[in-house]
């Protein structure tokens, strides 16, 4: 409770993405609904639409991987780093290491219901995740 007001952002996404390596890291309902306390309304409403539409077994999905780690091979670690912040949004920005490289992700935070919350991704190629999950 003492880190909330003075590191909450950075604090928010290092507790999301423990929360993250220890579980199911694939996209799925179950593994989203897990993590639902760290999302944004925003974002928990587009997750739920997106898992609502119809897949057919022949197409490849829209995200198919990890979009939390931007890798369809899980990273070994994650650094999270200095956000800049303005307002009630905040951008974190996560790099994410594995055996062949490394990639970074803005995690986009907004402030909402007193807490800092996963709002959006954004990743190197320029694509964020509320872009995909449209």
């Amino acid at each position: 409770q003492l880190l909330e007001p003075y590191a909450g952002h950075r604090y928010r996404v290092q507790r999301l993405l423990e929360a993250h390596f220890k579980g199911d890291m694939g996209f799925t309902p179950a593994s989203t609904e897990r993590k639902r306390d760290w999302l944004s309304k925003r974002l928990k409403h587009r997750v739920a639409h997106y898992f609502a539409k119809p897949v057919s077994a022949d197409e490849v999905p829209v995200i198919n991987g990890d979009p939390f780690t931007d890798s369809q091979e899980y990273p070994m670690r994650f650094a999270v780093n200095k956000a800049s912040v303005s307002g009630s949004s905040a951008d974190v920005p996560v790099r994410f290491a594995d055996a062949y490289r490394n990639r970074n992700v803005t995690y986009r935070l907004v402030r909402e219901r007193g807490a800092w919350r996963l709002d959006d991704l954004l990743y190197e190629q320029g694509e964020t995740l509320q872009g995909l999950l449209k």
